[in-house]
């Protein structure tokens, strides 16, 4: 279905896995949530520093060490800021978590509740009502991971505290077909306007490490409508992510992950549980 975007005064929180996801996923939406009087923040949980390949190429050098990476990731946020300035958000309204980047599975299988705590404190000291995050769907792990924690984190506040959760979905398999908002109830296409587009497209541009690599793929994102979930989008085809089943439970989230096998008819709708533990308050 169609959705106009956050109500009046919304206090709307954007969690992103990496600098440049907050500008793809919403930067039509945080600009809707503040003209309409609201409060957007946006916090980034990496600041996508172990991208050698990326850094190679536009630094033109072959070794790419432990400082040369934290120093990639320190321009990586100078180009968040840059962009969320453009779409009209301060920068003191801009978190960055320190998540480790290409890493954040491992963050959650560790069983290290910090992380989770974290983001519960940030989601009730914002006063958040509207949470938007990454689709446990995603086929980048850190994207996924902070899915994860996320839904964990919201497990930790009163039920009269917990913001309405949209997720989106970013990397998926061209074989990966998603129900489209007209197809699916749990889907909401948010359509910006030209002058939201626009302002869109100048923040992408202030990406730059990562338009030297995905300069056509990026921009696309300015003329899209933004498509976002109540819930987890249903899927079919060939592409389909492994995971099939998500529980909450008092040990954490259960995950239910399908098991393929390359022999025909072998181990055929059987399923591999993993627990992604985690302390509840």
């Amino acid at each position: 279905m169609n959705w106009d975007g956050p109500g009046q005064g919304e206090r709307l929180l954007l969690l992103a896995p990496h600098p440049d996801d907050e500008t793809l996923s919403a930067g039509g939406v945080l600009q809707r949530a503040l003209a309409r009087g609201g409060r957007a923040t946006v916090a980034i949980a990496s600041d996508g520093e172990n991208n050698p390949w990326t850094q190679r190429l536009v630094e033109r050098r072959w070794r790419v060490g432990p400082d040369d990476s934290r120093r990639f990731g320190r321009r990586r946020r100078a180009e968040a800021l840059a962009a969320l300035s453009e779409l009209g958000i301060p920068a003191g309204d801009a978190v960055f978590l320190g998540l480790p980047d290409q890493a954040m599975t491992g963050l959650l299988l560790s069983g290290n509740g910090t992380a989770v705590g974290d983001l519960a404190s940030l989601i009730e000291g914002r006063r958040t009502t509207l949470l938007i995050a990454p689709s446990l769907l995603d086929l980048h792990p850190d994207h996924s991971a902070l899915a994860v924690l996320t839904r964990l984190a919201v497990s930790r506040l009163a039920p009269e505290r917990r913001p309405r959760l949209l997720s989106y979905l970013i990397h998926r398999s061209r074989r990966m077909r998603i129900a489209s908002p007209e197809e699916g109830a749990n889907a909401l296409r948010f359509e910006p306007s030209a002058n939201e587009r626009e302002r869109k497209r100048r923040a992408i541009l202030c990406h730059a490490t990562q338009l030297s690599v995905h300069r056509r793929k990026f921009l696309s994102f300015a003329d899209r409508p933004e498509i976002f979930f109540t819930a987890e989008p249903s899927a079919a085809g060939d592409g389909l992510h492994p995971v099939r089943r998500v529980r909450l439970g008092p040990d954490g989230l259960r995950l239910g992950r399908a098991r393929r096998s390359h022999r025909p008819c072998a181990g055929a709708g059987r399923s591999r549980r993993a627990a992604a533990r985690g302390r509840r308050g």
